[in-house]
């Protein structure tokens, strides 16, 4: 029997020490604990370096992997064959590649679906739980080790102490990647960098509140732009579930003005992070029926107005999400349930009751199967504060701006190219104006003792069918303005660019592919010169109209009475 690479009494105390401490705590521990009991392979120090910081560096991870698919040979069922096709795969794909080929399962650490679940991109946790029995180290202790290396194998969201919501069953995955943006109730956080300080969550007001406005965008789009990624690279909120739901909303709608937003990131267990989206509204839809937040707890209004009835005693615990999902579900099982609710929250309601709130409407299970919604759509009403804060917040800014015919404005979460829960809201501006409300049949006869009761609805609702979606990819400038500011006023009339393309797929519904737009912003700030510079639709009319809202477009004049060059492309994909 060969000597083991480690002390067996040091590798006892590690994971005694490991199976008493918090999740955080394990993560340290590990990468300190297990090099001092052992004498490590280089993988393992590859790993530990790797995975120190939430987002990691690109150098370090490449190392890594490379380090890990030589140990893998030793453990893959099929060995050196697995390694070389590995090798070819993006380390998003490469985990759940090397569950299969390997047969990670028959080691006992993690099933599939709760290993895919975690977002992990690496499979040292399983060579560490089969390399630590090779060393003769007890399965007693092997188990709590190879834990916290999964542990560290997981994308982790949130600054240290924040305390981020906690809700059940599953969510969508977080990005990789994706920059995070971090509200806790002394600051603002961005990749990691204190850009804005909060007095107990509260965004400044007034003149300060401008200036912080300012200093968030700018630090948004900083960020993205220093993006290595072709693609815009996706943003995503972690708020700690005390701040209110005014600075929620304030920081959410600065976010979509910079750039992609993939939602808010909440956790449904230990170091498990997934995506939670909403939608806001300034009026209540017809014949919807409307929850309302406030001090006291939950008060349900009935589609067609009426006495507010008390979900819950509104006394010890005023929040009570189980009665609530018990509720959401009892009227879902009813034939004339409605399938939308408003949510009308006061605006120093805490973040963690809101996202909690809505969660146990649509349902622990809606995210992975949309049948067992509770609630096919759900808004947040933002009320006469949020008016208030609109001139100065972003999208809610333009929210005061649209006129009444037009609608709800839909800001959902976007994953991908997809929205979060199935397309239920728009990733950019423009996707839920007029006909937010999809996925469903019209809002009419909505009945029912609590939920119901309503006469004939409003008729709001549309096919269910994804959206058409347009994609900005990093342009190309040549001038003195800077490539944010074009991005942030083309991001303004992307509806306008959306226009184009649905009178297209009108007749061609299947129409799909890019197109780059030059155009040439004048010393006055206009476009004074716009064409087609390239087009893989196959439809020059859609280009012809590009070209046409394009020089209706104004921009800043650029410095020093030059002219600006910018080549902007589309992607277009019909849904």
């Amino acid at each position: 029997m060969r000597p083991s690479a480690c002390r067996l009494d040091g590798v006892a105390t590690l994971a005694r020490s490991l199976e008493s401490a918090g999740p955080r705590a394990r993560r340290t521990l590990v990468a300190t604990g297990l090099p001092e009991s052992c004498d490590l392979p280089e993988a393992f120090d590859a790993f530990f370096v790797s995975t120190a910081t939430a987002r990691g560096d690109e150098a370090l991870a490449a190392k890594a992997a490379r380090s890990e698919i030589a140990m893998l040979a030793s453990i893959c069922e099929h060995g050196d064959e697995v390694t070389r096709a590995l090798v070819e795969l993006p380390p998003p794909k490469r985990a759940p590649a090397m569950f299969d080929r390997c047969g990670f399962g028959r080691l006992g650490l993690a099933d599939r679906e709760a290993w895919l679940r975690s977002g992990a991109t690496s499979g040292m946790p399983f060579v560490a739980l089969h390399w630590l029995r090779e060393q003769g180290v007890p399965e007693r202790d092997a188990k709590p080790i190879a834990d916290a290396m999964w542990l560290r194998a997981r994308a982790v969201w949130g600054s240290p102490g924040q305390r981020i919501p906690v809700l059940g069953g599953t969510l969508p995955p977080v990005p990789l990647h994706a920059i995070e943006v971090a509200v806790t109730p002394e600051e603002v956080r961005v990749a990691g960098a204190s850009v804005l300080e909060l007095a107990k969550g509260a965004l400044p007001e007034g003149e300060a509140g401008e200036d912080a406005t300012k200093t968030l965008r700018d630090a948004l789009l900083a960020e993205l732009e220093a993006s290595p990624q072709d693609e815009e690279t996706p943003m995503v909120l972690v708020v700690d579930e005390r701040i209110p739901i005014a600075t929620l909303l304030r920081v959410d709608a600065m976010m979509r003005e910079a750039g992609p937003s993939a939602g808010i990131v909440a956790q449904t267990e230990p170091l498990a992070f997934g995506l939670i989206a909403f939608e806001t509204t300034e009026h209540r839809s017809l014949g919807t029926p409307a929850l309302e937040i406030d001090a006291k707890g939950f008060e349900l209004t009935p589609p067609s107005g009426g006495a507010k009835q008390r979900i819950g005693d509104g006394a010890q615990t005023p929040y009570d999400f189980e009665l609530l999902a018990a509720r959401a579900e009892e009227r879902a099982g009813s034939g004339d349930a409605p399938t939308a609710v408003v949510v009308r929250p006061d605006h120093d309601v805490s973040a963690g009751v809101l996202l909690n709130a809505l969660h146990r409407l649509r349902g622990e299970r809606c995210s992975d199967d949309p049948t067992r919604c509770w609630f096919e759509q759900i808004q947040v009403q933002t009320g006469t504060d949020h008016r208030r804060l609109a001139a100065k917040a972003g999208l809610l800014g333009l929210m005061a701006k649209i006129e009444p015919e037009e609608g709800l404005i839909g800001i959902g979460a976007g994953l991908g190219d997809e929205d979060v829960w199935g397309g239920l809201a728009g990733g950019e501006l423009g996707d839920g104006v007029g006909g937010l409300l999809g996925a469903g049949d019209d809002f009419g006869s909505l009945g029912g003792a609590d939920w119901g009761g309503g006469g004939g609805g409003g008729g709001t609702g549309s096919s269910g069918k994804k959206r058409p979606r347009v994609r900005q990819s990093k342009p190309t400038v040549k001038g003195s303005l800077p490539k944010d500011t074009i991005r942030r006023i083309v991001r303004l009339h992307i509806s306008e660019v959306r226009h184009c393309y649905n009178n297209a797929l009108s007749k061609e519904p299947d129409l799909e592919g890019k197109i780059m737009l030059s155009f040439v912003i004048g010393t006055s700030g206009r476009v004074a010169s716009a064409k087609v510079k390239s087009n893989t639709l196959g439809n020059e009319d859609v280009g012809e109209c590009l070209v046409k809202v394009a020089k209706r477009w104004t921009f800043p004049e650029p410095a020093g009475d030059g002219i600006v060059v910018v080549n902007y492309p589309f992607t277009f994909t019909p849904g």
